[in-house]
């Protein structure tokens, strides 16, 4: 699929490496020194997401996770569990789990 950009060996494990970006039906993203690949995992199954960059880690509150997210892009809800509100924004919380079995199905 398109939105492979190539594989990953993390401590001996190789993993498909995602364009989050294009897998979600957005404009790629390019590849620059500042873009992160977060590894997923799911049963002993990984895959890296390439991201334009990471601001940080979050411990969330799950009760404050809206599950109502505006209307889009079929794919795009799909991979999402909902949205919360961080530092003045508001962000999305991927389904890593279905992103897997998504990526395995094909």
């Amino acid at each position: 699929p398109a939105y492979i950009e190539g594989v990953t060996n993390v401590r001996g494990t190789v993993s498909p490496v995602i364009n989050l970006s294009r897998f979600l039906g957005m404009q790629p993203s390019h590849i620059a020194s500042a873009c992160k690949i977060l590894i997923i995992d799911k049963d002993n199954i990984s895959a890296g997401l390439l991201v334009d960059a990471v601001d940080g880690i979050v411990q969330l509150d799950w009760e404050i996770l809206q599950h109502s997210l505006p209307e889009g892009a079929q794919r795009k809800v799909t991979f999402v569990k909902g949205e919360f509100q961080w530092r003045e924004r508001v962000v999305a919380l991927l389904d890593a789990e279905n992103i897997i079995d998504f990526q395995n199905s094909l």
